[in-house]
């Protein structure tokens, strides 16, 4: 591997909402959505090959969405939200924070037949 190799690529398949464009009914449903990114961007990372690295290492993290229709810049990002945190739950970065030297990069393409996000997790 060299210095700047990946260290984990793995895949969560699953439907990106854009929580800007606000939702009609109940407080809990998009927090269920958010909550369940979460855990699955942790299994999905967990079931991955991947070589050990300290969570306080800068990493550039990728995360491209196959969504149905694409989205604004902002609106993506919105709806990768959830995906970081998941990050941050499963220890592979220590904060998604802008003080945290990790670098995100976001894009999608329309791949209607398998909706979810690709992370790439590379370090700098």
């Amino acid at each position: 591997m060299s210095a700047h190799g990946t260290l984990v690529a793995f895949f969560i398949p699953g439907n990106l909402d854009n929580p800007l464009n606000g939702t009609h009914g109940h407080w809990s449903t998009p927090a269920r959505r958010r909550k369940a990114w979460r855990e699955n961007t942790k299994a999905a990372y967990l079931a991955s090959p991947r070589m050990a690295t300290a969570p306080w290492t800068p990493k550039r993290v990728t995360l491209v969405a196959n969504v149905w229709n694409r989205m604004d810049s902002d609106g993506l990002q919105a709806a990768c939200k959830s995906v970081r945190d998941g990050l941050v739950d499963c220890g592979l970065i220590d904060d998604d924070g802008p003080d945290s030297g990790h670098v995100f990069l976001y894009e999608q393409r329309v791949a209607r037949a398998q909706r979810g996000v690709t992370v790439s997790v590379e370090t700098l």
